[in-house]
């Protein structure tokens, strides 16, 4: 059922919030970034048009809505100034599971940001709103994604990557899951 009653979760150093309209030019910044780009599914430069329709609908939507996708904008706490966004989608036929997604600012990385922001996600999914399981895909070629997973708790199962051809490159994704319990005994 969706969270229509959402508005932010804090930690430490972020506030994660839903988007709004005066996010669209950091939004088109950070998404424009080539290196950035090249592992997600939009183009850089990231189109005015498509990341204001982009905006209008995270603005019109709610969090845990079955089926769909939802971008909790990631902004620094203390300024409220926009780094990133980070996904969930639920799973449209078992509620229950969600995928993973985000996307951080280059000059965001490296300071801790995107750990904390998965985590505070995590906490939502699991503890409430009553996930049992969370999964994320990623890129092997990008090395720090896959530690960071790693070092939040999330496993690889048995199963293979997906292979294809994105973007003029071959690539292999590979899957990365957390239970409900896997994340009970991490925070416990």
């Amino acid at each position: 059922m969706p969270d229509i009653a959402f508005s932010a979760l804090e930690t430490a150093r972020l506030r994660l919030r839903r988007f709004r309209e005066d996010d669209l030019d950091i939004f088109r910044t950070y998404r424009s970034q080539p290196d950035t780009a090249r592992f997600q599914s939009w183009e850089a430069p990231f189109p005015e048009a498509e990341a204001r329709a982009f905006l209008d609908e995270m603005i019109a939507a709610h969090p845990d809505t079955p089926g769909q996708w939802f971008q909790f904008a990631i902004a620094l706490r203390d300024d409220d100034m926009l780094v990133g966004d980070i996904a969930l989608r639920i799973d449209g036929d078992d509620p229950g599971v969600a995928e993973l997604g985000y996307t951080l600012d280059a000059r965001a990385t490296g300071k801790g940001l995107a750990s904390e922001a998965i985590a505070a996600v995590l906490a939502y999914a699991f503890e409430t709103r009553g996930k049992r399981l969370v999964e994320a895909w990623t890129d092997t070629r990008l090395s720090r994604s896959l530690t960071l997973l790693a070092r939040l708790g999330f496993t690889r199962p048995s199963g293979p990557p997906r292979h294809g051809f994105y973007k003029g490159e071959w690539c292999e994704d590979i899957n990365h899951a957390m239970t409900a319990q896997d994340w009970a005994a991490r925070a416990g």
